[in-house]
C-alpha cells in the first residue's frame, strides 16, 4: 500500500507541475496545442507553438532536491523516447517543420507562492 501512496503522490505532484509549466509557458508567449501526447515510445507532457517553432516540453517536478535537480531526471534514454514521440507528432501534423525539445524543471511545494521554475530550451539541438 505504501508504494501506491508514493505513486499517487508523484502523480499529483506531476500534474501540479505540468499545470504550473503551462501557465509559465503561456505567460512567456507560447501557445499550448496539446498535453500528455502519448505514443508507444512514451509521452510528451506539453506540445506548444513558439512562433513558427513546434516545442515539445518535458516537465520534471520536485518538492525538494533530496533526489537531485529535476532536470537531471531527463536521461539519454528519456531524450531518445521524446525525440521518437516528437517525430511521430510531426508526421501527424505536417504544418510544422521547425521544432525543438525543452525541459521545464520545477522545484517547490504545491500551494506555495515560492516555486523555482527553470526553462532549458532546445535540449535536443
Amino acid at each position: 500500500m505504501e508504494n501506491d501512496t508514493k505513486s499517487t503522490y508523484r502523480q499529483i505532484i506531476g500534474a501540479w507541475g505540468e499545470n504550473e509549466a503551462v501557465h509559465f509557458l503561456e505567460n512567456n508567449g507560447l501557445i499550448i496545442i496539446d498535453r500528455n501526447y502519448r505514443t508507444r515510445e512514451g509521452e510528451i507532457d506539453i506540445v506548444a507553438e513558439d512562433g513558427s517553432t513546434l516545442v515539445f516540453v518535458e516537465v520534471k517536478t520536485r518538492s525538494n532536491l533530496s533526489s537531485g535537480f529535476p532536470e537531471e531526471a531527463v536521461t539519454p534514454i528519456k531524450m531518445t523516447h521524446l525525440c521518437i514521440a516528437a517525430e511521430k507528432f510531426i508526421l501527424e501534423h505536417e504544418k510544422f517543420s521547425d521544432w525543438r525539445i525543452d525541459i521545464i524543471a520545477i522545484t517547490g511545494k504545491m500551494g506555495s507562492k515560492k516555486i523555482d521554475i527553470k526553462w532549458f530550451k532546445d535540449v535536443n539541438g
